[in-house]
């Protein structure tokens, strides 16, 4: 039998394998509405599983078996920053009130390489061969995340897929070599934002840095999601299960998805490779929907990577370097303005 709850009938698709499917009509959500099994999405969407937030998102197909799939990050409140009791604290990390007004999408996981390469046509990473020591490039990972990217060429990653999916590109950018400069990776001379259209930009854009530690927190307020880091450097206990860390990833970057995701569904906030945001490095302050420092030319890198101690993996700390560092262990991760439920 089935057991097929009451509305539902048992369809049996191979001798092994029965779905229950509903016997009436199905009303379908829209983008950013409320979804379970019985109230599935509309087509191009998905009703996000292992996670406690269950709003139709963006799964993107950017090629054939290359999809970007989105979680839902509803709005709210948290304090952002450490405690004065939390071991390993930065003095960049004093406690502020942050509210996040607008519901936004977050990639499940960081971008890979399958996913630049498909938009860009070429793979500047460095870790590409799964068994090499250190860097090298003479094959393809396509299920890690894409490195060796300055925060310029993930800005214009974010552009070129707001254009495919017919969405307002979120950032102005002048390169030294016009075009499709930002596809190598980097530039000589590099590029540069002559704007950022803003929050309620429609297109794909880098998360702001309230907007990455909100949604790693996922309502939670130790030093990780999972808990406190009881160790300083390459021995927490508590660390490999839910992170690629110096502990764990012999310095080198992981296919994504491999460790257990936040209590949101986001993989790989911690470790693997950290990820660019949208700030300019500077101090925190109390406010709704805050873009960071207005002044500066430092940008914001969070969640720690493959080679970082177990301190640098907590939510509150803090990276940052030039716009133009394609470092090996930085890496990023989307984000889109969602519409407000209803």
């Amino acid at each position: 039998e089935c057991g097929c709850a009451a509305g539902f009938a048992g369809v049996t698709e191979t001798s092994r394998n029965t779905t229950c499917l509903p016997t009436g009509p199905v009303t379908t959500r829209g983008e950013g509405e409320a979804c379970s099994d019985a109230t599935p999405c509309e087509e191009g969407l998905w009703c996000p599983t292992n996670t406690t937030q269950r709003f139709c998102s963006p799964r993107v197909e950017v090629a054939p078996g290359v999809v970007m799939s989105f979680q839902y990050i509803p709005p709210g409140s948290f304090r952002m920053g450490s405690p004065s009791s939390e071991p390993w604290r930065e003095t960049d990390e004093d406690q502020v009130e942050i509210t996040i007004t607008r519901p936004f999408y977050l990639s499940r996981t960081e971008i890979t390489q399958a996913q630049w390469a498909v938009l860009a046509g070429e793979n500047p990473s460095c870790f590409q061969d799964e068994s090499a020591v250190g860097c090298s490039n003479s094959n393809s990972r396509p299920a890690a995340p894409v490195e060796s990217i300055d925060v310029y060429s993930a800005m214009g990653f974010a552009n070129e897929l707001s254009n495919r999916a017919g969405l307002t590109p979120c950032y102005a950018l002048e390169c030294v070599e016009p075009g499709d400069a930002w596809k190598d990776g980097y530039v000589a001379g590099g590029c540069r934002t002559t704007g950022f259209v803003g929050l309620d930009c429609d297109g794909y854009r880098l998360p702001t840095e309230a907007e990455w530690e909100y949604a790693v927190r996922a309502d939670t307020t130790s030093a990780t999601w999972a808990g406190p880091i009881s160790r300083q450097y390459c021995d927490d206990p508590a660390l490999p299960v839910i992170a690629w860390y110096c502990g764990n990833a012999n310095n080198r970057t992981h296919r994504i998805a491999q460790r257990t995701p936040n209590p949101w569904g986001l993989y790989d906030m911690l470790g693997n490779v950290s990820e660019w945001v949208q700030d300019l490095y500077g101090p925190y302050a109390n406010a709704t929907d805050p873009l960071g420092s207005t002044t500066g030319s430092d940008v914001v890198f969070r969640g720690g990577s493959n080679s970082s101690f177990a301190e640098e993996l907590r939510a509150a700390h803090r990276s940052y370097s030039m716009p133009s560092n394609r470092g090996a262990s930085i890496g990023f991760r989307l984000a889109r303005t969602a519409p407000r439920a209803p």
